[in-house]
């Protein structure tokens, strides 16, 4: 079934790229947050001052609008015992090497030369949308890309989007520490067999039976039944109990010998599909990745080397940052809802159901009985440009885990976390981490004594003596 589109959304090339700056370098603010407190600090201004994230939260705001406006520049630092008067020539370095190693001369008469400068960009976000724009076909994909087709598309997406693998046992020993170095921008700058679809073709089908072969998209009502035997990891990184399957898993349970069949008998299989002509591979991220990649992987500068794996994480989720919910009362307005949870009438707020609802709740101390303190509106779009590459990047990385975790025991793998494993044995895994190698490779993080009660609760010890190989 096709339904009709939305009429493409008439757009400047400048749309993003204007609100940048483009005038040369302003002054360098570098700051962080310890505990409560945000500390700042300029060499220019001769001062170091504290807030509560005023001015941060300010700064971060005015993108939105006209960050041209600002006469300076905020960049945040993680490392909270170097002072920052320390920690800010060490940076100006890095930017200076990372000017050199991305400079790219403009063929725009209206715009200058180019490179990585985080003195006229600052915060990553924008520093990520610049060299995104430059170096990619940025301004031809931009129309109507990030338009989501009513509310089912963003249900279908968002449903899809299963998160990395996580998974642990308790355990105390020695493990072998391994990762994935910089496994998603391996995988959408790099992996031949890696697309998404960049806007919403109109194709919604219904399957009464399983379809033989599934064709790029997303699926619901699906469950799969694994054989006897099966890995425990991908059995575990496969079950999705609400039944929505992105395509890249639906063919990894081939390999696996899984069967599916759908999760309500009685109920249609739903689908949608995206046609060849609208995706997109990892060469529209080519031209983004190389210089970053040659940045990171260059050991002689560490901060350079951080910025520069910082803008290549992070391009995926701004591609599909979603719009901010709305808030519809905080406490202070005339609507007082909520004093018991029975007496909530949703349709009040003009919604279907609460699910389109975020509530939050507090204690009130005279009546000691819960009572609603904020209500917002859950937001169903985005302001990401390539919102539809979510679901299916999440999906490619668990499936690339699963192909990893099949050459290990499943009696060797202690804890899985994202792109990383620990392993009771090496299995002959020796590139040592960060020295200098390609992205996207299965590298070695050392062998250290843990003690694991949970998934983020653990202890290294990384002074215990190993014992004799």
């Amino acid at each position: 079934m096709y339904l009709n589109k939305r009429p493409r959304l008439q757009s400047e090339k400048e749309l993003y790229y204007d609100r940048i700056p483009m005038n040369g370098s302003k002054k360098l603010i570098i700051y962080r947050k310890v505990k409560s407190e945000f500390e700042y600090y300029s060499p220019e201004e001769v001062y170091q001052k504290f807030d509560n994230g005023e001015y941060e939260k300010n700064f971060h705001n005015a993108f939105s609008r006209e960050l041209k406006q600002y006469d300076s520049i905020l960049y945040r630092v993680y490392d909270l015992k170097t002072p920052l008067s320390e920690q800010w020539p060490k940076i100006m370095e890095a930017n200076e090497m990372m000017k050199q190693m991305t400079y790219k001369k403009s063929t725009h008469p209206k715009f200058p030369d180019y490179c990585v400068d985080i003195t006229t960009t600052g915060l990553l976000k924008p520093t990520v949308l610049k060299h995104l724009m430059v170096n990619s076909s940025w301004f031809k994909e931009l129309p109507n890309c990030n338009t989501v087709y009513l509310s089912w598309e963003y249900d279908m997406l968002e449903n899809a989007s299963h998160g990395p693998i996580t998974w642990c046992e308790p355990f105390e020993g020695f493990v072998h520490m391994v990762d994935i170095d910089s496994m998603y921008p391996s995988i959408y700058g790099a992996s031949e067999d890696f697309y998404f679809p960049k806007r919403f073709t109109g194709k919604l089908e219904s399957f009464e039976i399983v379809p033989e072969k599934f064709q790029f998209g997303i699926y619901n009502n699906i469950k799969l039944l694994f054989p006897e035997g099966c890995h425990k990891i991908a059995k575990m990184a496969l079950t999705h109990h609400n039944g929505y399957y992105a395509h890249y898993e639906l063919k990894k349970k081939k390999k696996l010998g899984a069967k599916v069949i759908k999760k309500v008998a009685d109920k249609p299989i739903h689908a949608v599909l995206y046609q060849d002509n609208e995706l997109l591979s990892h060469r529209f991220f080519a031209n983004y990745l190389t210089p970053l990649k040659a940045i990171k992987t260059l050991p002689r500068c560490k901060i350079a080397r951080f910025i520069a794996k910082e803008m290549m994480n992070s391009l995926w989720g701004i591609m599909c940052e979603k719009a901010k919910d709305k808030c519809l009362y905080n406490g202070l307005t005339e609507k007082t809802y909520g004093r018991k949870t029975l007496d909530f009438n949703y349709k009040d707020w003009d919604v279907e159901d609460a699910t389109e609802l975020d509530i939050n709740w507090k204690l009130d101390k005279e009546t000691g009985e819960f009572v609603v303190s904020s209500i917002w509106k859950r937001s169903k779009e985005y302001v990401g440009p390539f919102p539809r590459i979510k679901p299916f990047i999440l999906s490619f990385a668990r499936c690339k885990m699963i192909k990893l975790a099949l050459g290990f025991d499943e009696d060797d793998i202690i804890r899985i976390h994202t792109d990383s494993f620990w392993l009771k044995k090496q299995y002959g895994i020796h590139i040592p981490k960060n020295d200098g190698n390609d992205i996207g490779k299965l590298q070695y993080e050392g062998y250290h004594h843990v003690n694991l009660k949970s998934l983020n609760s653990f202890v290294i010890n990384r002074n215990e003596q190993q014992p004799c190989q």
